[in-house]
């Protein structure tokens, strides 16, 4: 006599839903990190908004009625103490972390100094190594690490060496930590965007930026690939296993909204992300 059948079931109706599931997002406060959080609510996940800013990150939580953490992601103990906070709310629900920090301290080789070398691997690689070695032991029950890389980790762009190398670092970071971490039903995947708009360049920050590199992103909108804004991205979180528990791992995707061709970029410019 044939037995019921009890393996679990899909949401059909629903694949994307994330009932159920709580997720930490690093550098929660704006941008990229402020349209994840409201996907990620939307979605039905409960959000634990992590930011540097006390402001920013009440801010977003109060939008998604998630938490407000506030941390330095650089920190050891600031980043034991924003998983605890979230396994203290989450539980063994916690299911997913997404991480949007990073900042470039852009310059030439010969002005490069020993502070902006380790400020860009700090911001772009350790804390990226802290959230994944804190973050995996605080999922109990597996669940999926997404991060923001840069196409400066895969093309040479001038004035970008140092940038490039770290967001290069956190790409093999990523690949390394999907492997190991398979076994214990943890994918681990990065983004990596091309040149785009968002909120800081939005409101003046990088107006010098945006003002040199008129001419590509001329070009770029009229081949249809201008630079995606922050709330273009969340689709492609998604696109990389947010949201399927059995999706891929060690996956590095472009988004392709972003003119992807190596050019320069002058020293003093920032690229976040």
């Amino acid at each position: 006599m044939a037995q019921p059948e009890r393996s679990p079931v899909a949401n059909y109706a629903n694949p994307a839903s994330l009932e159920g599931r709580g997720f930490v997002v690093l550098g929660a406060g704006q941008g990229i990190g402020r349209q994840t959080s409201h996907a990620l609510a939307q979605a039905g996940a409960r959000v634990f908004c992590v930011d540097r800013d006390q402001a920013l990150a009440d801010s977003v939580s109060r939008e998604v009625k998630g938490f407000a953490c506030v941390a330095d992601v650089t920190a050891r103990a600031d980043v034991e103490r924003v998983f605890a906070e979230a396994v203290v709310h989450f539980g063994d629900t916690l299911g997913g972390l997404v991480d949007i920090v990073g900042i470039a301290d852009i310059r030439k080789i010969p002005d490069t100094d020993d502070a902006s070398w380790n400020r860009n691997f700090d911001l772009n690689v350790r804390h990226a190594y802290l959230a994944i070695q804190i973050g995996s032991r605080a999922m109990a029950k597996g669940g999926s690490m997404v991060f923001v890389s840069s196409i400066s980790g895969t093309h040479s762009i001038e004035n970008e060496v140092s940038y490039g190398a770290a967001k290069a670092a956190l790409n093999h970071l990523v690949r390394g930590a999907a492997h190991e971490l398979g076994p214990q039903n943890i994918r681990v995947n990065a983004v990596t965007p091309g040149f785009r708009t968002y909120t800081q360049i939005a409101g003046g920050v990088e107006r010098g930026f945006l003002d040199r590199s008129q001419d590509l992103y001329s070009a770029a909108s009229r081949r249809g690939a201008l630079g995606c804004r922050e709330s273009d991205s969340f689709p492609r979180l998604g696109h990389v296993g947010l949201c399927d528990r059995r999706g891929d791992s060690s996956r590095r995707r472009t988004l392709h909204g972003g003119a992807s061709a190596a050019h320069p970029v002058r020293a003093g410019d920032a690229d976040e992300g």
